[in-house]
């Protein structure tokens, strides 16, 4: 787009919009603004709590005591930590190009992999952690490659053709030309052309081969799916069982049944209780284990 004397990118049609044409309105412009600041702090805000209660309870809290008092400050300073990481891209953006294409493929980068570790956990109850752990970081890895290749080959999307003719004032713009677009992108690595969209798929399903495949590799069946019964459909456990790959797990009435300590109870269990709080747990758990309606936890319900 040729650049005029009111706006040069096609991304300042709608600020230009809101000035001139709410400009008699007074109050508009302001609330516009508001309205997009508002907007923006709140998603961001919502985005790095979630990025401080997740990495508290899934890395911090497993692996370092760390007590209620203190569980406060680390948040914060999680949050604090997930704040400035996400400044530091958003000052890199302006090289990017357009923040939404940065946004779409950071997030394939990161959506495909996880995908991949959910349909593990769900549908393969042999992939052990250290074999879906190197899949997925291997895949993203390749991913965030991918994506800075991309960027820095500037290689740019197509975009429909666009035209002013109809336009009141007297000016219009150069149509689109996708074929210098094209053969421009060529000479780019056929990997970098590849759409954020595919790579998703892609990169999704390669998790998944390579996840089974490291899996193999790295351990022993029987250990892995004893860590995975939990996380499996109980549908998709017993269909492995018919065909001849899970035969070590019994059957009880025509259902796959594990027993033991480890099933027994939830794996969101919440921290020991201490006191008579816990005592009294410890009764009404020993009443319920001894008690005749009793059965061992059964996977297909």
């Amino acid at each position: 787009m040729q650049q005029t004397s009111d706006f040069y990118y096609f991304l300042q049609i709608v600020p230009y919009y809101i000035n001139k044409s709410t400009s008699a309105i007074d109050g508009v412009r302001g609330l516009f603004m508001a309205g997009v600041v508002s907007a923006s702090i709140s998603t961001v805000s919502s985005i790095v709590n979630s990025h401080a209660a997740v990495l508290f309870v899934d890395i911090v809290s497993p692996n370092f005591h760390v007590s209620e008092k203190k569980s406060p400050l680390v948040v914060a300073a999680l949050a604090a930590a997930s704040g400035m990481v996400m400044t530091l891209l958003g000052l890199l953006v302006p090289y990017a190009g357009s923040a939404a294409r940065f946004c779409i493929s950071l997030y394939s980068a990161a959506s495909g992999p996880f995908t991949g570790i959910v349909i593990l956990a769900f549908l393969f109850p042999w992939a052990n952690t250290k074999g879906t752990a190197t899949a997925a970081l291997g895949v993203f890895i390749i991913q965030i490659c991918q994506m800075t290749g991309r960027f820095l080959s500037r290689i740019e999307p197509l975009r429909m053709n666009y035209s002013l003719e109809r336009c009141p004032l007297n000016s219009t713009v150069g149509e689109a030309t996708p074929s210098e677009t094209i053969v421009g992108s060529q000479d780019a690595f056929l990997l970098y052309r590849l759409s954020p969209y595919w790579c998703c798929l892609l990169s999704a399903f390669s998790t998944v081969v390579l996840g089974l495949t490291f899996s193999l590799l790295c351990g022993k069946r029987d250990d892995s799916t004893e860590h995975a019964l939990r996380l499996s459909n109980p549908a998709m456990l017993r269909f492995w069982r018919r065909i001849g790959l899970l035969r070590h797990l019994p059957l009880e009435d025509g259902y796959v049944a594990v027993t033991g300590r480890r099933y027994e109870e939830s794996p969101f269990q919440p921290p020991p209780k201490q006191g008579k709080e816990a005592d009294l747990s410890t009764n009404l758990k020993a009443t319920k284990m001894h008690s005749p309606d009793h059965k061992p936890t059964n996977l297909l319900t």
